[in-house]
């Protein structure tokens, strides 16, 4: 009788490598896996009284426990939906294991009879921050902060070479941030350092999310010796439809400085309709 075994004989071999090839792809993707953290897919969010947002965690299996630490101004279900409640802020936490990951939350109320004003920055080092904060101060606005997904290297030199590659591929690097009530908004202040004479691409891809028809968009930036002009042609391509007012390039960063700018642009002053909000 013909043995059909050894017909197919020379099929175990292969079929011996193509499940170790499986398994050691099986274990390769396991491995990735669990050399992940968990991350939050926004860090930075703006809301107006009544939004809603759920949150989501990645690289992760276990339970989260979500918290907010002033839910008069918005609360957080189970399943990481934020809902809105009043103007104000507050930090919603997932609580992994011994781990916590945080998500800065803005909750505005639009008015009919003011100008509602949204300051968003990037800033690297935490000097365009300082900037940011005193506007802040002066104008009474909302301050945002744009975090990028893949954080920049703390090393200068590192951040420098990957800011000119992102810059010559015109990419948008994914970023953590989003104004979910940007249509409340009237005024948008816009801060960055200047990178190659320009405007750091993560700045763009916040930019390039929204519709600022109609709106007053103010840029101001830090820089080592650019001005602000050298950047205006990005702002302006992506802020089609609104008024750009003139922009700010930090000299001493003073809030002298700054207020003198300000009511230059008719922001604050006799003239201001956001100076008290």
């Amino acid at each position: 009788m013909y043995n059909t075994d050894k017909k197919f004989r020379w099929l175990q071999p292969v079929v011996i490598i193509l499940l170790v090839v499986m398994f050691f792809a099986n274990f390769t993707e396991n491995a990735k896996a669990a050399g992940k953290t968990p991350e939050l897919n926004i860090t930075e969010l703006s809301m107006s009284v009544g939004q809603a947002k759920t949150l989501s965690v990645s690289n992760n299996k276990k339970k989260v426990q979500w918290t907010s630490s002033k839910k008069s101004v918005a609360t957080v279900s189970s399943k990481g939906k934020i809902k809105a409640k009043k103007a104000g802020k507050t930090i919603i936490t997932a609580k992994i294991g011994n781990k916590k990951l945080k998500c800065n939350v803005i909750v505005n109320k639009p008015s009919q009879k003011k100008k509602d004003v949204l300051i968003v920055y990037f800033s690297q080092t935490g000097t365009t921050k300082a900037v940011a904060d005193k506007i802040q101060k002066l104008t009474g606005g909302d301050l945002l902060q744009i975090q990028e997904k893949d954080k920049y290297p703390n090393d200068y030199d590192k951040t420098v070479e990957r800011a000119k590659k992102e810059l010559n591929k015109k990419s948008f690097p994914k970023i953590k941030t989003q104004a979910l009530n940007m249509k409340s908004y009237d005024v948008v202040y816009v801060g960055f350092p200047i990178w190659w004479h320009s405007t750091p691409r993560v700045v763009n891809t916040f930019l390039k999310q929204y519709n600022f028809k109609g709106k007053t968009v103010i840029p101001f930036c830090t820089s080592g010796g650019s001005d602000i002009s050298e950047a205006l042609p990005e702002i302006k391509e992506l802020c089609k439809g609104s008024t750009i007012l003139e922009g700010y390039t930090a000299d001493s960063g003073s809030k002298s400085e700054i207020k003198k700018w300000l009511t230059k642009i008719g922001q604050i002053g006799d003239n201001s309709k956001s100076e008290k909000r």
